[in-house]
């Protein structure tokens, strides 16, 4: 017999704060803009993903296991994560607007 229940996800050891997972997670965004647009111009992304997603975690001081760890633990949440994603897209459009002086339309 199959039980439906969820296991508890526990609090991870090294834990990550929404304003730091807000930070990480906008840094992967901008890190999925890039291989996407060089995806889009036909040029093999796999190795370039692999070095942008290592120099974020880097940067961080953290490794992808304990972010990996840390979003599990967040997404029990949906809360929470509603409100890192709201915040993600925030520093998003601000980014833009410094970059271009205009925000896009996400849609």
């Amino acid at each position: 017999m199959v039980s439906c229940q969820q296991e508890a996800v526990l609090r991870p050891v090294i834990f990550l704060d929404q304003e730091q997972m807000v930070e990480i997670i906008t840094d992967l965004q901008i890190n999925n803009a890039i291989v996407l647009q060089e995806k889009s111009l036909g040029r093999t992304t796999d190795t370039l993903s692999r070095i942008l997603s290592d120099s974020i975690f880097n940067r961080h001081r953290l490794s992808k296991a304990i972010f990996d760890s840390n979003l599990t633990w967040y997404l029990t949440d949906p809360k929470k994560m509603e409100q890192i994603y709201d915040a993600v897209l925030a520093k998003l459009q601000q980014i833009q607007l410094e970059k271009t002086g205009s925000i896009s339309d996400p849609e």
